[in-house]
């Protein structure tokens, strides 16, 4: 298709005739389906992505398939900034706060590819408008817990499977936020944090839930591509212990459980190794027999413990968690060689130190008040 052929497609986007304005977007959205056809609208883009913006307001099949065609375009990183220029994000973020818009999936993965940049991220946060900072931030959350990866519940609720499942990468627009020190901020300042509705989502405490199925913690359950970002959020709000300790140790309740389990193998614990535990890790680890099988929630996870514990606060609370016996447990039954060595690297946190959080300043050749001796290299 020449560019002149492009240029008077782009036209019939915006044509008055409703069924014009339909065909021309599902041809440039049939375009958007390869690499050439991706390259050849590069060219027309500057008129095309505003017409495009506008048709996500049309009636529904219209929007339906401009919304589309925008979550194909922002793959190009340079089309994602035009978009991210033009407002996009918080077009998105007003529409998909609209339960009658078509498949707002579409909005959450648009979202997802425009806050890869940093760019894109900070406008989602919004910090650039000091009095409405946080504002899309709290909407994302509180939408994306009220959505559910149940087929049924979704048809309840009047939305396709595939909607809800699109749903699952909202996780995904919170780690690309995460990574601006403004964004784990903003999850971890806040009066009421961002991070514990997250956390429910995978834990609740044993009192609101006894019976929450080990289902749950398995990859293989529908949770797994939720579990995966809210794995990765966690590890980037970590980096903020140094001056968030206390914020994550408020969430301690909620947030141990979900780090511990994945780690903590499936063989089982004796009533009075569970004794030794806070109560919601107890009741974590007699639910979850299931061996963990997604990697990259155990290292996210392994990860986040080792952050937590380069501060002597979090090195404390550890240790009276009985968080040592724990992974030493999950090391002996662990196979694969990343989450071995993750655990490695996290082990030397209480082989440098006692049960009262000492630091790397004490003496490495003393295993002192219970320190579990190094894990052994791995022989993987």
């Amino acid at each position: 298709m020449a560019t002149t052929e492009l240029e008077e497609l782009v036209e019939f986007v915006s044509a008055a005739n409703i069924e014009v304005r339909k065909m021309a977007v599902s041809i440039v959205q049939g375009l958007t389906g390869s690499e050439e056809g991706l390259r050849k609208l590069g060219y027309v883009a500057g008129d095309l992505i505003p017409s495009l913006l506008r048709r996500l307001y049309d009636e529904a099949a219209i929007a339906e398939l401009a919304a589309s065609t925008l979550v194909n375009l922002s793959q190009n990183p340079r089309l994602a900034g035009r978009m991210v220029k033009l407002g996009a994000i918080d077009k998105a973020m007003e529409l998909i706060a609209q339960a009658e818009f078509p498949r707002r999936g579409h909005l959450v993965l648009l979202l997802t590819n425009l806050t890869q940049s940093e760019d894109g991220a900070a406008q989602l946060l919004q910090i650039d408008q000091p009095k409405l900072e946080g504002l899309h931030l709290c909407r994302l959350v509180e939408l994306f817990v009220s959505t559910s990866s149940s087929p049924s519940s979704s048809a309840e609720n009047g939305r396709g499977a595939a909607d809800v499942d699109a749903w699952d990468h909202a996780t995904w627009v919170l780690v690309n936020v995460t990574r601006l020190e403004k964004g784990r901020r903003l999850v971890l300042e806040r009066r009421e944090s961002l991070l514990k509705p997250l956390l429910q989502r995978i834990w609740p405490p044993p009192s609101s839930s006894p019976s929450l199925p080990s289902s749950l913690f398995s990859s293989s359950c529908s949770f797994s591509v939720r579990r995966q970002g809210i794995a990765r959020v966690i590890r980037n709000c970590c980096f903020e212990v140094e001056r968030q300790l206390d914020a994550i140790l408020d969430l301690w309740e909620w947030l141990l459980p979900v780090l511990l389990v994945p780690l903590a193998g499936c063989k089982g614990y004796s009533e009075e190794e569970v004794s030794k535990m806070p109560a919601a890790v107890g009741a974590a680890l007699k639910l979850a027999q299931v061996k963990e099988k997604d990697v990259e929630v155990q290292v996210a996870a392994a990860e986040s413990l080792l952050l937590i514990g380069t501060q002597q606060g979090g090195r404390k609370a550890l240790w009276a968690a009985n968080v040592p016996v724990i992974l030493q447990r999950g090391y002996e039954e662990e196979e694969d060689p990343q989450v071995l060595e993750a655990l490695e690297k996290l082990g030397t946190l209480f082989v440098a130190g006692n049960g009262d959080g000492g630091g790397e300043e004490e003496d490495r050749g003393e295993e002192e008040g219970g320190c579990i001796p190094p894990f052994p290299s791995s022989p993987h």
